[in-house]
């Protein structure tokens, strides 16, 4: 396996700015895909899996034998477990949501000034030492989070290039709580459909803000990717200036093998991946919860074209879309 150590220049990054559970581990995977680009998965969690016993990388290996990963770490420059702690502490002082009105005023507290400073630095260096091994121009990186996308758009040299990825809140309400429910038998575990609506809410409120701030900006509804995905992929396209893998008639898609470093588990599928709509959420979802949720995102669920009612009763599909 041969390994470029020469960043290609200048980099690009495509940012999928999202709530989660809308399919960003897919987009993330299919313009990976496209000659030139890079898929990274959700690249703001490296510092918290790196060390993880037994993590694997998209491609199957575990994360610290994967050629790729390791000659990436071998390019950033040496890092101990001490060091991703510390990058972790970093990264969640510098992006949390709470953190980011700090961001927006004159004047910021030193300690905020410092940490940025430094963590873009660190952010900057993994960026360009991925590129140089991956021999990319282009990155993917499907992080999704609102405050690390605020990061990406103060770094220098860099094209930042953002997917603002909007699923209906219900559905993504929905695919949350069933979520949790699997990874939790906590009685008293504090995640529920009032939480899935706010942090939707939040998610594409301050995604929008980050038009003026990047490059280029360009929202896709997860409904319409799933429904027409060579027409989505060919407005990415024009839209973001990348290049786009083909789709098959079928709606297929042909994926290459991606070192994703995080996301859901779509990000170890292999061969073509058929694009197909999940609508599960509507004979799933609760009344009570799905008025819960409309009641808070009606704003922007009209905003981004959604109907406020919906008919009950939903088609179950074998879709892997929405689930990353």
């Amino acid at each position: 396996m041969t390994l470029a150590q020469t960043p290609p220049a200048p980099l690009t990054v495509v940012f999928i700015a999202s709530s989660g559970r809308s399919g960003s581990t897919i987009l993330d995977r299919i313009l990976g895909s496209a000659p030139g680009a890079c898929s990274c998965g959700e690249l703001q969690r490296f510092w918290d899996v790196l060390y993880l016993p037994d993590r694997l990388c998209g491609c199957g290996a575990k994360l610290l034998e994967c050629p790729f990963w390791t000659s990436v770490i071998a390019a950033f420059g040496p890092i101990t477990p001490g060091d991703a702690g510390r990058f972790a502490r970093l990264h969640e002082m510098v992006t949390r949501t709470r953190s980011l009105p700090l961001h927006w005023t004159p004047v910021r507290p030193a300690a905020l000034r410092a940490a940025v400073s430094e963590y873009q630095g660190v952010v900057l260096r993994l960026l360009q030492a991925i590129a140089g091994v991956s021999a990319r121009s282009t990155l993917i990186d499907s992080s999704k989070g609102a405050g690390y996308g605020w990061l990406l758009s103060s770094l220098p040299g860099i094209r930042l290039k953002v997917i603002n990825l909007v699923r209906d809140s219900r559905a993504v309400a929905n695919s949350w709580l069933n979520h949790h429910r699997l990874q939790t038998r906590r009685p008293f575990y504090p995640w529920n459909a009032t939480y899935a609506a706010l942090g939707w809410d939040v998610e594409h409120a301050i995604a929008e803000l980050m038009r003026r701030r990047a490059h280029a900006y360009v929202r896709v509804r997860y409904e319409d990717f799933a429904r027409r995905p060579g027409a989505v992929l060919s407005e990415l396209a024009g839209k973001l200036g990348i290049a786009v893998p083909d789709v098959s008639p079928e709606g297929e898609v042909l994926q290459a093998e991606a070192h994703m470093i995080a996301g859901n588990r779509t990000r170890f599928l292999k061969g073509p991946l058929k694009i197909e709509e999940d609508q599960r959420w509507k004979s799933e979802l609760s009344a009570l919860d799905a008025a819960k949720v409309t009641a808070l995102t009606w704003p922007l669920l009209l905003r981004h074209g959604y109907p406020v009612t919906y008919a009950r009763g939903g088609l179950p599909s074998r879709s892997s879309m929405a689930a990353g």
